[in-house]
């Protein structure tokens, strides 16, 4: 195994390490295959630091990252090797070079060998979707996600994983995967059949993890046309996300339903008693979104005494930084010299009257305890006044 290694001069291209740190990822102490991975990854690979174009310029100009791609193909392909999750999400970020934005031509057309070169030996890939262990067949699915469109053949496979498959992590993976093949998809026949299973899973007695996972994919398919039990579905798994990425594509997937639908649901949410904070800081920039649908809001977020910026788009598509699952929101305040903020800003000077859905939602609003004891400046954004009183009687005035 590996016997190749030494055909490459590896000191010549001031990587001496290399070739101890792949054969390490074969090895039976799990401690050192762990630091073999964390060394490739963090040395060779390091998808998960680019932060500018020269960086991946400079990872790639020497050629070592497509160079290391027929070992790490041995090394998955090999009975005895342990550990073969680690060395599929190796070959998973390298497969993943040609998403990263990267205007220099000679970098995306490395970017695009390497890819072929991962993909080229998917079977290698799919006997993994079998095993016995999880986290393996967890990575083979997310590696074969960057190879299923350059080879169809292995979605047979994957569809007979997802109809099996009893882990929620790997179901919520193949849902992923299946929503994204769908929706580009030109086969009736693939997207009639992954339909079917994704309706027949929401009837199910899955956990809502699954179920919720089923209902997004559902939804992100066909929009407004999915199902009411797919958006209910989405609806009773927001109190207990964590992740605002999942949260974001949640609260955007409720407002495919019609305004007073998407806007009577997250009403609910702002009501539920397990919903956190920080859930319902989104909840009511959604429900603002759709009562008034304003352009662009920046807002800052202080949490925890950590502040992090954060761009709403109308329905609630925004661009966050390092936005943490916070124990309370203490404010939200935005900066009025943002030029993000200009449409909005300019907008119209005062409210000057409210329709029967704008006043039943602030009614609502303004009923809901939890909302008003922490500080915030949410309705401020929309010209409301922040404290309930006032908000009462500008509602009054203006129905």
């Amino acid at each position: 195994m590996l016997e190749e290694l030494t055909d490459i001069d590896w000191n010549k291209l001031g990587k001496p390490d290399i070739p101890n740190w792949l054969r390490n990822l074969a090895s039976v102490d799990k401690l050192q295959r762990f630091d073999a991975f964390e060394n490739l990854e963090s040395e060779i690979i390091q998808v998960r630091v680019f932060d500018n174009e020269e960086m991946l310029s400079n990872v790639l100009i020497n050629n070592i990252p497509l160079l290391i791609v027929p070992f790490l193909i041995e090394l998955v392909s090999h009975d005895t090797v342990k550990g073969k999750h680690l060395i599929l999400y190796l070959l998973e970020e390298l497969a993943s070079y040609i998403e990263l934005d990267e205007s220099d031509p000679d970098v995306q057309h490395k970017a695009r060998q390497i890819r072929e070169a991962v993909c080229t030996k998917v079977n290698a890939y799919t006997p993994l979707l079998r095993s016995s262990e999880k986290d393996v067949r967890l990575a083979s699915v997310v590696l074969l996600d960057k190879c299923v469109e350059a080879h169809p053949e292995v979605i047979e496979l994957l569809f007979e994983r997802l109809e099996v498959e009893e882990e929620a992590k790997i179901i919520k993976a193949l849902f992923q995967l299946f929503g994204r093949l769908v929706i580009t998809t030109q086969s009736n026949e693939l997207k009639t059949r992954y339909l079917r299973i994704t309706s027949l899973t929401l009837s199910s007695d899955a956990s809502l993890e699954i179920r919720a996972s089923a209902a997004l994919s559902l939804v992100e398919i066909m929009k407004a046309n999915a199902s009411q039990l797919a958006f209910d579905t989405i609806a009773e798994s927001i109190p207990s996300v964590i992740d605002l990425s999942v949260l974001r594509r949640c609260i955007k997937a409720l407002t495919y339903q019609d305004t007073d639908k998407s806007i009577d649901t997250l009403i609910k949410l702002v009501t539920n008693p397990k919903t956190h904070e920080v859930i319902i800081c989104y909840t009511l920039l959604g429900i603002f979104d759709l009562l008034f649908n304003q352009n662009m809001l920046t807002t800052h977020i202080v949490s925890d005494s950590k502040s992090f910026n954060v761009k709403f788009r109308p329905f609630l598509t925004p661009a966050y930084m390092g936005f943490p699952s916070a124990s309370k929101v203490q404010y939200i305040v935005y900066d009025p010299n943002d030029p993000n903020l200009a449409p909005f800003a300019n907008r119209q000077s005062h409210l000057s009257h409210l329709t029967e859905k704008q006043v039943s939602t602030l009614e609502s609003l303004l009923d809901i305890g939890r909302i008003w004891r922490f500080e915030s400046n949410v309705f401020e954004l929309y010209e409301l006044p922040n404290s309930p009183n006032q908000l009462r009687n500008l509602v009054n005035e203006l129905k």
